[in-house]
């Protein structure tokens, strides 16, 4: 018996969905490897969006703009976090320090 028509629908769909999660995974680990040294694994990552776009994200549906990104990286126990704003790379001890810093941006 061969695939419905909707089971290879939902396939592609997944397919594309893990390709995407698997690009980003991969970036994140270079840009951690990159500002960090080998050795940094990258274990999480936090999106900063302004309100005004989040208002409009609920209100008119639709997804919110990024406007940065922290990646949390851990080696042999310690955690540094990492972003890059304007092509300048950044790296904080706590995720709070990074926040705090885009927040002023």
């Amino acid at each position: 018996m061969s695939p419905a028509p909707q089971d290879i629908a939902n396939f592609a769909a997944r397919k594309a969905f893990i390709d995407r999660q698997i690009a980003k995974s991969e970036a994140a680990c270079t840009l951690v490897v990159s500002i960090l040294g080998y050795g940094w694994t990258p274990t999480g990552r936090h999106s900063l969006v302004s309100h005004d776009d989040e208002d409009i994200a609920w209100k008119q549906g639709g997804t919110m703009k990024v406007s940065a990104v922290v990646y949390n990286a851990t080696k042999d126990g310690e955690k540094r976090h990492v972003d890059v704003i304007d092509g300048v790379a950044n790296q904080f001890r706590s995720l709070e320090e990074s926040l705090g810093y885009m927040r002023k941006l």
